[in-house]
Protein backbone atom coordinates (compact mmCIF):
# COMPACT_ATOMS: atom_id res chain seq x y z
CA UNK A 1 0.00 0.00 0.00
CA UNK A 2 2.78 2.44 0.89
CA UNK A 3 4.58 1.76 -2.38
CA UNK A 4 1.49 2.52 -4.41
CA UNK A 5 0.57 5.64 -2.44
CA UNK A 6 4.12 6.95 -2.81
CA UNK A 7 3.73 7.13 -6.58
CA UNK A 8 0.42 9.02 -6.61
CA UNK A 9 1.84 12.58 -6.17
CA UNK A 10 4.27 11.98 -9.04
CA UNK A 11 1.53 11.20 -11.52
CA UNK A 12 0.70 14.89 -12.01
CA UNK A 13 4.26 15.76 -13.01
CA UNK A 14 5.50 15.95 -16.62
CA UNK A 15 2.33 14.72 -18.35
CA UNK A 16 -0.76 16.09 -19.95
CA UNK A 17 -3.94 16.31 -17.91
CA UNK A 18 -5.54 13.40 -19.72
CA UNK A 19 -2.47 11.19 -19.41
CA UNK A 20 -2.06 12.03 -15.74
CA UNK A 21 -5.72 11.28 -15.11
CA UNK A 22 -5.44 7.92 -16.86
CA UNK A 23 -2.28 6.97 -14.95
CA UNK A 24 -3.80 8.12 -11.65
CA UNK A 25 -6.88 6.04 -12.41
CA UNK A 26 -4.67 3.01 -13.04
CA UNK A 27 -2.81 3.52 -9.76
CA UNK A 28 -6.06 4.05 -7.86
CA UNK A 29 -7.60 0.93 -9.38
CA UNK A 30 -4.50 -1.06 -8.43
CA UNK A 31 -4.63 0.39 -4.92
CA UNK A 32 -8.33 -0.45 -4.70
CA UNK A 33 -7.72 -4.01 -5.84
CA UNK A 34 -5.04 -4.40 -3.18
CA UNK A 35 -7.42 -3.22 -0.48
CA UNK A 36 -10.13 -5.54 -1.74
CA UNK A 37 -7.67 -8.44 -1.62
CA UNK A 38 -6.76 -7.61 1.98
CA UNK A 39 -10.40 -6.98 2.84
CA UNK A 40 -11.49 -10.34 1.50
CA UNK A 41 -14.33 -8.78 -0.54
CA UNK A 42 -13.33 -10.33 -3.85
CA UNK A 43 -10.97 -9.50 -6.70
CA UNK A 44 -7.52 -8.34 -5.68
CA UNK A 45 -4.03 -9.39 -6.53
CA UNK A 46 -3.22 -13.02 -7.37
CA UNK A 47 -1.04 -13.99 -4.35
CA UNK A 48 -2.47 -11.61 -1.76
CA UNK A 49 -2.58 -13.09 1.73
CA UNK A 50 -5.24 -12.28 4.32
CA UNK A 51 -4.31 -9.13 6.22
CA UNK A 52 -3.80 -9.28 9.98
CA UNK A 53 -6.67 -7.88 12.08
CA UNK A 54 -4.74 -4.72 13.02
CA UNK A 55 -4.20 -3.85 9.34
CA UNK A 56 -7.85 -4.51 8.50
CA UNK A 57 -9.00 -2.20 11.31
CA UNK A 58 -6.56 0.54 10.30
CA UNK A 59 -7.78 0.41 6.69
CA UNK A 60 -11.48 0.39 7.59
CA UNK A 61 -11.98 4.20 7.23
CA UNK A 62 -10.54 4.06 3.69
CA UNK A 63 -12.66 1.22 2.35
CA UNK A 64 -15.83 3.12 1.56
CA UNK A 65 -13.90 5.95 -0.13
CA UNK A 66 -11.78 3.59 -2.21
CA UNK A 67 -14.69 1.42 -3.27
CA UNK A 68 -16.64 4.48 -4.39
CA UNK A 69 -13.62 5.79 -6.29
CA UNK A 70 -12.85 2.42 -7.88
CA UNK A 71 -15.82 2.56 -10.24
CA UNK A 72 -14.80 6.04 -11.41
CA UNK A 73 -11.18 4.93 -11.82
CA UNK A 74 -12.12 1.88 -13.84
CA UNK A 75 -14.39 3.98 -16.06
CA UNK A 76 -11.51 6.38 -16.66
CA UNK A 77 -9.31 3.46 -17.65
CA UNK A 78 -11.81 2.55 -20.35
CA UNK A 79 -11.35 6.04 -21.85
CA UNK A 80 -7.54 5.98 -21.61
CA UNK A 81 -5.46 5.05 -24.71
CA UNK A 82 -4.64 1.33 -24.79
CA UNK A 83 -1.20 -0.02 -25.64
CA UNK A 84 0.04 -3.27 -27.12
CA UNK A 85 -0.67 -6.34 -25.00
CA UNK A 86 2.28 -8.52 -25.75
CA UNK A 87 5.46 -9.03 -23.70
CA UNK A 88 7.68 -7.02 -25.99
CA UNK A 89 5.63 -3.80 -26.34
CA UNK A 90 4.94 -1.05 -23.84
CA UNK A 91 1.44 -0.60 -22.51
CA UNK A 92 -0.60 2.56 -22.16
CA UNK A 93 1.12 3.44 -18.88
CA UNK A 94 4.56 3.79 -20.40
CA UNK A 95 3.38 5.64 -23.51
CA UNK A 96 0.98 8.14 -21.88
CA UNK A 97 2.36 8.86 -18.44
CA UNK A 98 5.80 9.54 -19.88
CA UNK A 99 7.65 8.79 -16.63
CA UNK A 100 8.65 6.25 -14.04
CA UNK A 101 5.06 5.74 -12.87
CA UNK A 102 3.85 4.84 -16.34
CA UNK A 103 6.76 2.46 -16.82
CA UNK A 104 6.00 0.86 -13.46
CA UNK A 105 2.35 0.41 -14.43
CA UNK A 106 3.39 -1.10 -17.77
CA UNK A 107 5.82 -3.44 -15.99
CA UNK A 108 3.10 -4.56 -13.61
CA UNK A 109 0.76 -5.31 -16.52
CA UNK A 110 3.50 -7.20 -18.33
CA UNK A 111 4.19 -9.35 -15.27
CA UNK A 112 0.48 -10.03 -14.89
CA UNK A 113 0.27 -11.19 -18.53
CA UNK A 114 3.34 -13.38 -18.12
CA UNK A 115 1.88 -14.91 -14.99
CA UNK A 116 -1.39 -15.60 -16.78
CA UNK A 117 0.45 -17.28 -19.66
CA UNK A 118 2.30 -19.49 -17.17
CA UNK A 119 -0.98 -20.43 -15.51
CA UNK A 120 -2.61 -21.20 -18.86
CA UNK A 121 0.36 -23.33 -19.97
CA UNK A 122 0.37 -25.24 -16.68
CA UNK A 123 -3.38 -25.81 -16.86
CA UNK A 124 -2.96 -27.26 -20.36
CA UNK A 125 -0.20 -29.62 -19.16
CA UNK A 126 -2.33 -30.79 -16.24
CA UNK A 127 -5.31 -31.40 -18.50
CA UNK A 128 -3.12 -33.45 -20.83
CA UNK A 129 -1.78 -35.53 -17.93
CA UNK A 130 -5.26 -36.14 -16.60
CA UNK A 131 -6.21 -37.48 -20.01
CA UNK A 132 -3.72 -40.37 -19.83
CA UNK A 133 -5.05 -43.64 -18.35
CA UNK A 134 -2.09 -44.33 -15.99
CA UNK A 135 -2.07 -40.92 -14.26
CA UNK A 136 -3.27 -41.08 -10.64
CA UNK A 137 -5.68 -38.48 -9.34
CA UNK A 138 -4.09 -35.05 -9.02
CA UNK A 139 -6.76 -33.74 -6.67
CA UNK A 140 -6.02 -32.94 -3.04
CA UNK A 141 -8.74 -35.31 -1.86
CA UNK A 142 -6.86 -38.25 -3.37
CA UNK A 143 -4.49 -38.34 -0.39
CA UNK A 144 -5.47 -40.43 2.60
CA UNK A 145 -5.06 -38.88 6.03
CA UNK A 146 -1.94 -39.92 7.89
CA UNK A 147 -2.31 -41.53 11.29
CA UNK A 148 -1.09 -39.54 14.28
CA UNK A 149 0.50 -41.13 17.32
CA UNK A 150 -0.72 -39.80 20.65
CA UNK A 151 2.36 -38.54 22.50
CA UNK A 152 2.32 -37.62 26.18
CA UNK A 153 4.18 -34.35 25.61
CA UNK A 154 4.21 -33.15 29.26
CA UNK A 155 5.97 -36.38 30.23
CA UNK A 156 8.89 -35.69 27.86
CA UNK A 157 11.92 -33.59 28.79
CA UNK A 158 11.25 -29.90 28.23
CA UNK A 159 14.00 -29.51 25.67
CA UNK A 160 12.55 -32.10 23.28
CA UNK A 161 9.04 -30.62 23.01
CA UNK A 162 8.95 -28.13 20.09
CA UNK A 163 6.01 -26.31 21.70
CA UNK A 164 7.54 -26.03 25.17
CA UNK A 165 8.51 -22.71 26.72
CA UNK A 166 12.14 -23.73 26.34
CA UNK A 167 11.69 -23.80 22.57
CA UNK A 168 9.47 -20.73 22.38
CA UNK A 169 12.14 -18.67 24.10
CA UNK A 170 14.09 -19.04 20.84
CA UNK A 171 11.26 -17.59 18.75
CA UNK A 172 12.26 -14.55 16.72
CA UNK A 173 8.92 -13.80 15.05
CA UNK A 174 5.31 -14.07 16.22
CA UNK A 175 4.73 -16.77 13.60
CA UNK A 176 7.42 -18.95 15.20
CA UNK A 177 4.97 -19.94 17.93
CA UNK A 178 2.63 -21.36 15.28
CA UNK A 179 5.54 -23.11 13.59
CA UNK A 180 6.57 -24.81 16.84
CA UNK A 181 2.95 -25.88 17.42
CA UNK A 182 2.85 -27.44 13.92
CA UNK A 183 6.03 -29.36 14.71
CA UNK A 184 4.09 -31.39 17.27
CA UNK A 185 1.67 -32.58 14.59
CA UNK A 186 4.52 -33.37 12.22
CA UNK A 187 6.37 -35.34 14.90
CA UNK A 188 3.19 -37.26 15.75
CA UNK A 189 2.76 -38.23 12.08
CA UNK A 190 6.37 -39.43 11.79
CA UNK A 191 6.08 -41.27 15.11
CA UNK A 192 2.99 -43.10 13.86
CA UNK A 193 4.91 -44.16 10.75
CA UNK A 194 7.81 -45.45 12.88
CA UNK A 195 5.39 -47.40 15.07
CA UNK A 196 3.71 -48.93 11.98
CA UNK A 197 7.04 -49.99 10.49
CA UNK A 198 7.95 -51.59 13.82
CA UNK A 199 4.65 -53.49 13.85
CA UNK A 200 5.40 -54.75 10.33
CA UNK A 201 8.75 -56.13 11.53
CA UNK A 202 10.78 -53.72 9.41
CA UNK A 203 12.45 -52.12 12.46
CA UNK A 204 14.01 -54.24 15.20
CA UNK A 205 15.28 -53.20 18.60
CA UNK A 206 18.54 -51.28 18.17
CA UNK A 207 17.76 -50.28 14.56
CA UNK A 208 19.33 -47.06 13.31
CA UNK A 209 16.97 -44.25 12.30
CA UNK A 210 18.60 -41.35 10.46
CA UNK A 211 17.01 -37.90 10.34
CA UNK A 212 18.46 -36.14 7.30
CA UNK A 213 18.45 -32.36 7.50
CA UNK A 214 17.76 -32.66 11.22
CA UNK A 215 18.53 -29.03 12.09
CA UNK A 216 18.80 -28.47 15.84
CA UNK A 217 16.63 -31.48 16.64
CA UNK A 218 12.96 -30.45 16.59
CA UNK A 219 11.97 -33.89 15.26
CA UNK A 220 14.76 -36.29 16.14
CA UNK A 221 14.82 -35.43 19.85
CA UNK A 222 11.14 -36.16 20.62
CA UNK A 223 11.31 -39.31 18.48
CA UNK A 224 14.37 -40.48 20.41
CA UNK A 225 12.52 -39.88 23.67
CA UNK A 226 9.43 -41.79 22.48
CA UNK A 227 11.46 -44.71 21.04
CA UNK A 228 14.37 -45.17 23.49
CA UNK A 229 15.06 -48.69 22.14
CA UNK A 230 16.07 -47.28 18.72
CA UNK A 231 19.27 -45.49 17.75
CA UNK A 232 18.91 -42.06 16.15
CA UNK A 233 21.47 -40.20 14.02
CA UNK A 234 20.93 -36.57 13.04
CA UNK A 235 22.59 -35.47 9.80
CA UNK A 236 22.98 -31.81 8.93
CA UNK A 237 25.57 -29.92 6.92
CA UNK A 238 25.58 -26.92 9.30
CA UNK A 239 28.21 -26.95 12.02
CA UNK A 240 26.24 -24.73 14.40
CA UNK A 241 23.00 -26.71 14.17
CA UNK A 242 24.88 -29.96 14.82
CA UNK A 243 26.46 -28.36 17.89
CA UNK A 244 23.04 -27.26 19.19
CA UNK A 245 21.62 -30.75 18.57
CA UNK A 246 24.38 -32.38 20.59
CA UNK A 247 23.93 -29.85 23.37
CA UNK A 248 20.16 -30.33 23.53
CA UNK A 249 20.41 -34.12 23.45
CA UNK A 250 22.88 -34.09 26.34
CA UNK A 251 20.76 -31.63 28.34
CA UNK A 252 17.69 -33.83 27.83
CA UNK A 253 19.60 -36.93 28.94
CA UNK A 254 19.10 -38.76 25.64
CA UNK A 255 21.84 -41.34 25.15
CA UNK A 256 20.43 -42.80 21.91
CA UNK A 257 21.14 -39.71 19.78
CA UNK A 258 24.23 -39.03 17.69
CA UNK A 259 24.92 -36.12 15.35
CA UNK A 260 26.94 -36.10 12.14
CA UNK A 261 27.92 -33.07 10.12
CA UNK A 262 27.94 -33.45 6.35
CA UNK A 263 25.78 -33.78 3.27
CA UNK A 264 23.36 -36.54 2.39
CA UNK A 265 25.51 -37.45 -0.62
CA UNK A 266 28.53 -37.98 1.64
CA UNK A 267 26.63 -39.96 4.28
CA UNK A 268 26.66 -43.17 2.26
CA UNK A 269 30.46 -43.22 2.21
CA UNK A 270 30.87 -43.05 6.00
CA UNK A 271 29.81 -46.59 6.88
CA UNK A 272 26.98 -45.54 9.20
CA UNK A 273 24.06 -47.95 9.47
CA UNK A 274 20.70 -46.95 8.01
CA UNK A 275 17.51 -48.90 8.76
CA UNK A 276 15.02 -46.05 8.32
CA UNK A 277 15.52 -42.69 6.58
CA UNK A 278 13.54 -39.65 7.73
CA UNK A 279 13.31 -36.20 6.17
CA UNK A 280 11.11 -33.36 7.39
CA UNK A 281 11.16 -30.39 5.01
CA UNK A 282 14.61 -31.02 3.62
CA UNK A 283 14.76 -28.49 0.83
CA UNK A 284 14.58 -29.18 -2.88
CA UNK A 285 17.14 -31.64 -4.11
CA UNK A 286 17.80 -32.89 -0.58
CA UNK A 287 14.37 -34.56 -0.51
CA UNK A 288 15.40 -36.56 -3.58
CA UNK A 289 18.75 -37.39 -1.99
CA UNK A 290 16.97 -38.87 1.04
CA UNK A 291 14.90 -41.12 -1.22
CA UNK A 292 17.95 -42.09 -3.27
CA UNK A 293 19.97 -43.03 -0.18
CA UNK A 294 17.12 -45.17 1.20
CA UNK A 295 16.53 -46.85 -2.17
CA UNK A 296 20.24 -47.67 -2.48
CA UNK A 297 20.16 -49.27 1.00
CA UNK A 298 16.80 -51.04 0.38
CA UNK A 299 15.38 -49.59 3.58
CA UNK A 300 12.08 -47.80 4.30
CA UNK A 301 11.81 -44.02 4.29
CA UNK A 302 9.38 -41.37 5.57
CA UNK A 303 9.52 -37.95 3.98
CA UNK A 304 7.64 -34.64 4.06
CA UNK A 305 9.03 -32.69 1.08
CA UNK A 306 9.69 -28.95 1.08
CA UNK A 307 10.70 -26.30 -1.49
CA UNK A 308 9.79 -28.62 -4.33
CA UNK A 309 10.56 -26.32 -7.23
CA UNK A 310 12.94 -23.85 -5.65
CA UNK A 311 16.22 -25.74 -5.77
CA UNK A 312 19.01 -23.75 -4.15
CA UNK A 313 21.96 -23.53 -6.55
CA UNK A 314 23.86 -20.74 -4.83
CA UNK A 315 26.50 -19.41 -4.52
CA UNK A 316 26.19 -19.45 -8.28
CA UNK A 317 24.02 -21.25 -10.81
CA UNK A 318 26.58 -23.93 -11.50
CA UNK A 319 25.81 -26.34 -8.69
CA UNK A 320 25.11 -26.81 -5.01
CA UNK A 321 27.25 -25.79 -2.07
CA UNK A 322 28.01 -27.51 1.23
CA UNK A 323 29.99 -26.35 4.22
CA UNK A 324 33.64 -27.36 4.56
CA UNK A 325 33.49 -28.86 8.08
CA UNK A 326 35.82 -27.08 10.50
CA UNK A 327 35.57 -26.31 14.20
CA UNK A 328 35.84 -22.75 15.50
CA UNK A 329 39.48 -21.77 15.85
CA UNK A 330 40.71 -24.74 13.80
CA UNK A 331 43.82 -23.83 11.79
CA UNK A 332 43.83 -24.49 8.06
CA UNK A 333 45.88 -23.62 5.00
CA UNK A 334 44.51 -22.06 1.80
CA UNK A 335 46.47 -22.51 -1.43
CA UNK A 336 45.40 -20.31 -4.34
CA UNK A 337 46.51 -20.87 -7.90
CA UNK A 338 48.10 -17.96 -9.78
CA UNK A 339 46.27 -19.01 -12.95
CA UNK A 340 43.39 -16.77 -14.03
CA UNK A 341 40.95 -19.66 -13.84
CA UNK A 342 42.58 -21.28 -10.82
CA UNK A 343 40.62 -22.33 -7.75
CA UNK A 344 41.70 -22.14 -4.12
CA UNK A 345 42.11 -25.28 -2.04
CA UNK A 346 41.70 -25.68 1.72
CA UNK A 347 44.16 -28.07 3.35
CA UNK A 348 42.70 -29.34 6.62
CA UNK A 349 44.62 -30.55 9.64
CA UNK A 350 44.27 -34.20 8.66
CA UNK A 351 45.74 -33.45 5.23
CA UNK A 352 42.41 -33.56 3.37
CA UNK A 353 42.22 -31.15 0.43
CA UNK A 354 38.93 -29.47 -0.51
CA UNK A 355 38.37 -26.94 -3.28
CA UNK A 356 36.66 -23.71 -2.20
CA UNK A 357 33.43 -23.08 -4.09
CA UNK A 358 32.34 -19.98 -2.18
CA UNK A 359 31.69 -18.41 1.21
CA UNK A 360 28.58 -17.72 3.26
CA UNK A 361 27.80 -15.46 6.18
CA UNK A 362 26.30 -16.96 9.35
CA UNK A 363 24.05 -14.78 11.46
CA UNK A 364 24.16 -14.69 15.28
CA UNK A 365 22.58 -17.85 16.66
CA UNK A 366 23.74 -19.97 13.74
CA UNK A 367 21.10 -18.94 11.18
CA UNK A 368 22.45 -19.21 7.60
CA UNK A 369 22.92 -15.77 6.07
CA UNK A 370 23.63 -14.47 2.57
CA UNK A 371 26.24 -15.91 0.23
CA UNK A 372 29.28 -13.66 0.07
CA UNK A 373 31.40 -14.83 -2.84
CA UNK A 374 31.58 -17.64 -5.37
CA UNK A 375 34.05 -19.09 -7.85
CA UNK A 376 33.12 -17.47 -11.16
CA UNK A 377 32.56 -19.24 -14.45
CA UNK A 378 35.51 -17.41 -15.98
CA UNK A 379 37.73 -18.18 -13.02
CA UNK A 380 38.57 -16.32 -9.86
CA UNK A 381 36.36 -15.45 -6.90
CA UNK A 382 33.73 -12.76 -7.21
CA UNK A 383 31.18 -11.21 -4.91
CA UNK A 384 27.77 -12.81 -5.35
CA UNK A 385 25.27 -11.16 -7.66
CA UNK A 386 23.17 -8.46 -6.11
CA UNK A 387 25.65 -7.97 -3.29
CA UNK A 388 25.30 -4.70 -1.42
CA UNK A 389 28.40 -4.40 0.70
CA UNK A 390 26.84 -2.39 3.50
CA UNK A 391 24.15 -5.07 3.98
CA UNK A 392 25.46 -8.44 2.82
CA UNK A 393 28.97 -7.89 4.13
CA UNK A 394 28.04 -5.99 7.29
CA UNK A 395 30.03 -7.41 10.19
CA UNK A 396 32.41 -9.46 8.03
CA UNK A 397 34.33 -6.71 6.26
CA UNK A 398 38.03 -7.34 6.39
CA UNK A 399 37.84 -11.06 7.19
CA UNK A 400 41.35 -12.21 6.19
CA UNK A 401 40.37 -15.35 4.26
CA UNK A 402 37.77 -13.45 2.19
CA UNK A 403 40.27 -10.73 1.34
CA UNK A 404 42.78 -13.41 0.35
CA UNK A 405 40.33 -15.20 -1.97
CA UNK A 406 39.29 -11.94 -3.65
CA UNK A 407 42.87 -10.74 -4.11
CA UNK A 408 44.71 -11.10 -7.41
CA UNK A 409 47.49 -13.60 -7.93
CA UNK A 410 48.29 -16.86 -6.18
CA UNK A 411 49.95 -17.93 -3.00
CA UNK A 412 49.15 -19.64 0.28
CA UNK A 413 48.24 -18.46 3.76
CA UNK A 414 47.07 -19.86 7.08
CA UNK A 415 43.82 -18.92 8.78
CA UNK A 416 41.63 -19.93 11.69
CA UNK A 417 38.01 -21.04 11.22
CA UNK A 418 35.32 -18.59 12.36
CA UNK A 419 31.68 -19.03 13.35
CA UNK A 420 30.43 -16.06 11.34
CA UNK A 421 31.89 -17.08 7.96
CA UNK A 422 31.73 -20.49 6.31
CA UNK A 423 33.81 -21.69 3.40
CA UNK A 424 31.81 -23.82 0.98
CA UNK A 425 32.65 -26.69 -1.33
CA UNK A 426 30.81 -27.82 -4.43
CA UNK A 427 28.24 -30.50 -3.66
CA UNK A 428 27.00 -32.29 -6.75
CA UNK A 429 24.74 -30.71 -9.31
CA UNK A 430 21.10 -30.58 -10.27
CA UNK A 431 19.38 -33.89 -10.96
CA UNK A 432 17.74 -34.32 -14.36
CA UNK A 433 13.99 -33.66 -14.32
CA UNK A 434 11.56 -35.33 -14.61
CA UNK A 435 13.15 -38.26 -12.81
CA UNK A 436 10.62 -41.05 -13.35
CA UNK A 437 10.23 -42.91 -16.65
CA UNK A 438 6.47 -42.39 -16.24
CA UNK A 439 6.77 -38.61 -16.51
CA UNK A 440 9.79 -38.35 -18.80
CA UNK A 441 7.65 -39.35 -21.74
CA UNK A 442 5.05 -36.72 -20.96
CA UNK A 443 6.84 -33.56 -19.85
CA UNK A 444 10.02 -31.83 -20.95
CA UNK A 445 12.48 -30.44 -18.42
CA UNK A 446 11.14 -26.93 -19.11
CA UNK A 447 7.53 -28.07 -18.60
CA UNK A 448 8.46 -29.77 -15.35
CA UNK A 449 10.28 -26.65 -14.13
CA UNK A 450 7.13 -24.59 -14.68
CA UNK A 451 4.95 -26.99 -12.69
CA UNK A 452 7.59 -27.17 -9.96
CA UNK A 453 7.61 -23.39 -9.70
CA UNK A 454 3.84 -23.30 -9.29
CA UNK A 455 4.06 -26.14 -6.78
CA UNK A 456 6.12 -23.90 -4.49
CA UNK A 457 4.36 -20.60 -5.16
CA UNK A 458 0.73 -21.55 -4.56
CA UNK A 459 -0.81 -21.13 -1.11
CA UNK A 460 -4.18 -22.48 0.08
CA UNK A 461 -5.81 -19.04 0.17
CA UNK A 462 -5.19 -18.49 -3.53
CA UNK A 463 -8.30 -18.77 -5.71
CA UNK A 464 -6.53 -21.21 -8.08
CA UNK A 465 -4.98 -23.41 -5.39
CA UNK A 466 -7.33 -26.36 -5.90
CA UNK A 467 -7.35 -26.43 -9.71
CA UNK A 468 -3.74 -25.37 -10.45
CA UNK A 469 -1.22 -25.15 -7.63
CA UNK A 470 -2.20 -28.29 -5.70
CA UNK A 471 -2.29 -30.49 -8.85
CA UNK A 472 1.12 -29.06 -9.88
CA UNK A 473 2.50 -30.09 -6.49
CA UNK A 474 0.91 -33.52 -6.94
CA UNK A 475 2.73 -34.00 -10.27
CA UNK A 476 6.13 -33.16 -8.77
CA UNK A 477 5.49 -35.43 -5.78
CA UNK A 478 4.25 -38.27 -7.99
CA UNK A 479 7.43 -37.98 -10.08
CA UNK A 480 9.40 -38.72 -6.90
CA UNK A 481 7.18 -41.59 -5.79
CA UNK A 482 7.07 -43.18 -9.26
CA UNK A 483 10.89 -43.03 -9.42
CA UNK A 484 11.03 -45.13 -6.24
CA UNK A 485 8.24 -47.45 -7.39
CA UNK A 486 10.14 -48.13 -10.61
CA UNK A 487 12.97 -49.39 -8.36
CA UNK A 488 10.93 -51.86 -6.33
CA UNK A 489 9.30 -49.73 -3.63
CA UNK A 490 5.71 -49.34 -2.50
CA UNK A 491 5.00 -45.67 -1.74
CA UNK A 492 2.00 -44.15 0.04
CA UNK A 493 1.17 -40.46 -0.33
CA UNK A 494 -0.69 -39.16 2.72
CA UNK A 495 -1.75 -35.85 4.22
CA UNK A 496 -0.69 -34.74 7.71
CA UNK A 497 -3.84 -33.43 9.40
CA UNK A 498 -4.18 -30.54 11.84
CA UNK A 499 -1.43 -28.27 10.48
CA UNK A 500 -3.83 -25.41 9.74
CA UNK A 501 -6.01 -24.43 6.77
CA UNK A 502 -3.37 -22.07 5.34
CA UNK A 503 -0.45 -24.52 5.52
CA UNK A 504 0.40 -26.16 2.19
CA UNK A 505 3.36 -28.43 2.99
CA UNK A 506 1.37 -31.31 4.47
CA UNK A 507 2.47 -34.23 2.25
CA UNK A 508 3.76 -37.35 3.98
CA UNK A 509 5.42 -40.01 1.80
CA UNK A 510 6.12 -43.48 3.20
CA UNK A 511 8.24 -45.84 1.10
CA UNK A 512 8.72 -49.56 1.76
CA UNK A 513 10.93 -51.96 -0.22
CA UNK A 514 8.91 -54.79 -1.79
Amino acid sequence: VRRRLRHLPLLALGASAAAAAAAAAAALALFASSLRAHDGSGGGLAMAAPAPPLLRRSLAPLRAVVRAAAATAEAALQLAPQGDDDDGGGGSGASTAGGADGAAASGSQKRARQRQRRHDAAASMLASLRGTPDTPSLDGGARATAELMAIDWPALPRLVDPQSSAMNERARRPSDGQRFARKRGQVEAFAAAVRTLEAEGRLKKGATVVDFGCGSGNMILPLAAVFPHLKFVGVDMRRETVRILRERAASAGLTNVQAWQGTIEDFGDRGIDLDLALGLHVCGEASDQVIMEAVSRRCPWVLSPCCIGTVNKRPDEGGFAAEIPMEEGEAYLVEKSAEADGCATVVLGDGARVEVFGAQKIQPGGTPGPYLLAFGEGGGYKRCKGNVSNVRWRGVEGVPVLDFLLSEGGGSARFEARLDVLLLRRSGGPLPRPRSRWLQGRLSQEDFALLARLADDGQPWHERYEDLFLPARAVVTLDRTRWAEERGFDVKRLRIPGLGPDYAKDDLLIGRPL
